[in-house]
């Protein structure tokens, strides 16, 4: 299916209704959205709630958001390079009659750092699949055709569009608690805006 058609079901129109409204949507906003982002974007909106001017302050919510994210990006880079100097600054030179470490021994100097996100818990992770499914289900009998994940991979999905230290078991949770009670199609996407707004 191509995604005007898929876009045209998700309006309930026809393709040519469809293509026109993708092409009244990107007249209104200045920056691109493809037709993938903007399908994205539609199946997050209530589909009682659907129109013309709905869809273009979503879209343009979209590029607001993804700036934002694009300059936190930047001013972490940024704040990186003269911690990075400063390590490099610091590194002791080794001098050649130093005796070699034992085999075996825990390297001194540089320590890799790993982003850990939060541990797994079993008990949020089932209530979490609850309520995608249940959200999925509905979404399902009103003709629609959501991209079905396990709770696991929804919640790394959700970790992969927002700060993994904000997107915490229980706060993904209440996320999808508060789109579901709104009648709202889940997507990764539109769950990680929610969490956003529930960590600020």
């Amino acid at each position: 299916m191509s995604m005007t058609a898929e876009i045209a079901r998700l309006l309930r129109t026809t393709d040519d209704n469809a293509a026109r409204f993708v092409e009244r949507v990107r007249a209104e906003v200045s920056d691109p959205i493809s037709d993938d982002d903007l399908a994205e974007i539609i199946r997050g909106i209530n589909p009682r709630q659907l129109s013309l001017p709905k869809v273009i302050h979503a879209v343009r919510d979209y590029h607001k958001r993804l700036a934002a994210r694009e300059a936190k990006r930047a001013a972490r880079r940024s704040a990186k390079r003269p911690a990075v100097a400063e390590a490099a600054a610091a590194e002791p030179e080794v001098d050649g009659d130093e005796p070699a470490e034992e085999e075996g021994a825990q390297p001194r100097g540089r320590r890799e750092v790993a982003l850990v996100r939060p541990r797994s818990n079993s008990s949020l992770v089932a209530r979490i699949s609850e309520v995608l499914e249940r959200n999925w289900a509905r979404a399902e009998r009103e003709g629609y055709a959501p991209e079905r994940l396990d709770a696991e991979a929804f919640i790394n999905a959700v970790r992969d569009y927002t700060d993994p230290r904000d997107a915490t078991h229980a706060r993904i949770l209440e996320a999808l608690k508060e789109l579901d009670r709104q009648d709202v199609l889940i997507t990764p996407t539109v769950a990680a805006d929610r969490v956003r707004e529930l960590a600020y």
